[in-house]
């Protein structure tokens, strides 16, 4: 019960992992979770009766989830920044280049907040060129997909290039479930 009261207390989850928990989650385990929030809700707006038209838009705001208020936003932040201090550590610690030009490098939220943590310079130094590197790459699959398309020659495109627009987004602006769901952007 104290779980259920402090998922009311901090307005549930923001609307993108509402939808999620719904994917996952029973009607009936819903209706358990969410009936405390939904009395808390009533009582805020039974509240709002009570004031002035002009505070309650305020008030109202204020029963929504937000990135900042939703648990799942909170855990996922966390991870990622304990992820990113690892990563940036082994980073550190290890042939550079090598290792991480094995990977796929970081998508540019990512790698904007690598680069805010203040690692050393050459560490910041790999980061950039192995995004250039990968960026390049990238562009250059776009531009082969979108050539061969308009050619009619689908049957000549790699795997590479068939997944080209995807990993341009997500190099770009991370994983759809990842980094958007906290911009509060994401939830209007």
């Amino acid at each position: 019960m104290a779980a259920r009261r402090g998922f009311a207390d901090a307005r549930g989850f923001c609307h993108v992992h509402t939808w999620e928990f719904q994917q996952i989650a029973a009607p009936q385990g819903i209706s358990e979770g969410y009936a405390p929030l939904v009395d808390a809700v009533a009582a805020a707006l039974r509240e709002a009766l009570e004031r002035a038209p002009r505070e309650t838009a305020a008030s109202t705001a204020a029963l929504l989830a937000t990135s900042e208020t939703c648990p799942a936003c909170r855990v996922l932040r966390e991870m990622e920044q304990e992820r990113l201090q690892r990563f940036l550590v082994e980073l550190g610690s290890v042939d550079r280049e090598r290792s991480h030009g094995e990977s796929a490098g970081l998508c540019l939220p990512h790698l904007s907040a690598a680069v805010a943590c203040a690692p050393a310079a050459e560490i910041i130094a790999c980061l950039l060129r192995e995004g250039v590197r990968g960026l390049e790459e990238l562009s250059e699959d776009l531009r082969s997909y979108a050539l061969k398309r308009d050619a009619l020659r689908g049957g000549l495109l790699n795997a590479n290039e068939e997944s080209a627009w995807r990993r341009a987004l997500v190099s770009l602006t991370g994983e759809r479930a990842g980094r958007a769901l906290w911009s509060d952007e994401a939830q209007a």
